[in-house]
């Protein structure tokens, strides 16, 4: 009869000093000299801690340290932690970690803002959005144009009378870093009174007239019309603003710009199947 206390053998050999125990059961005590928990018999890193272990290999720029095969603590090597990791030496680019990845993006000047067609003679406004950092703007005007500054994000200008393309660019520069973008502009003529017609017809049903610097637009009927006139005008993009007609008797029309902004619109007059394109500008 087994008696607690007295030796016995468990067959594991991961156990010394077998003893059984009060409750009969025949267990010992678990052979770990370096007490990582794991048995001698089984340890693959006597003295340290077990492959797959988390640890420190003391090296800032490795993540996900880990005890190897080997026994050794190793991470994954990370290109950074923090923003100040990264630099390129390149005055023309945004140094950043992201992910633990050096990311070098390209300062560019994201395009220019503002009408690509004008009329000449007419005053128009364009602008950049800023460059991240310390960088002055200057602008380049087609020698015709007058501007009463060149300096900043953005530039008003009067447009010359040369017609057809002209480009107008902008340079940043911080010191150290020139960064260029320019904008294709078509020029075109701003029609008199008299080039106004029917398209097919030698002659105006309507006349359209305009007072320099006012926002009033008066149309003005010809003799003999008759029938109803549509009279509809457009922003540069196509979108139409106003919209109105006259039906029987033609009547004087007045449309009030007021509310919009300066540049070219569109109008115009519809009969039937023939339609008078007029060019307004607004220019305050």
């Amino acid at each position: 009869t087994a008696l607690p206390g007295t030796a016995c053998d468990d067959h594991d050999e991961c156990t010394i000093n077998d003893a059984w125990s009060a409750d009969c059961a025949c267990s010992g005590t678990l052979l770990d000299s370096d007490g990582d928990g794991v048995c001698d018999f089984n340890d693959a890193c006597p003295g340290g801690l077990e492959p797959g272990t988390p640890c420190d290999d003391g090296n800032e720029l490795t993540l996900d340290d880990v005890v190897g095969p080997n026994c050794a603590c190793t991470g994954s090597p990370a290109s950074c932690l923090v923003n100040g990791d990264c630099n390129d030496n390149d005055d023309c680019t945004t140094d950043a970690c992201v992910s633990n990845a050096c990311v070098f993006t390209p300062l560019a000047l994201d395009g220019i803002i503002g009408p690509t067609s004008v009329i000449s003679l007419s005053s128009n406004f364009w602008e950049v959005d800023p460059v991240p950092g310390d960088f002055i703007y200057t602008w380049v005007l087609p020698g015709d144009w007058v501007s009463p500054g060149i300096n900043g994000q953005s530039v008003e200008a009067t447009v010359g009378e040369n017609l057809g393309w002209q480009q107008i660019c902008v340079n940043a520069f911080d010191g150290a870093c020139s960064l260029d973008q320019c904008l294709d502009v078509f020029v075109d003529e701003f029609l008199s009174i008299e080039d106004f017609h029917w398209e097919g017809s030698a002659s105006n049903l309507y006349s359209v007239w305009q007072d320099p610097g006012t926002d009033r637009i008066d149309l003005l009927p010809g003799k003999g019309i008759s029938g109803r006139v549509r009279f509809t005008v457009f922003d540069a993009t196509g979108r139409m603003l106003q919209t109105t007609s006259a039906d029987g008797d033609p009547h004087p029309i007045t449309f009030d710009m007021s509310g919009t902004a300066t540049g070219v619109y569109l109008l115009h007059i519809t009969q039937g199947p023939r339609t008078q394109v007029a060019k307004l500008l607004i220019d305050r």
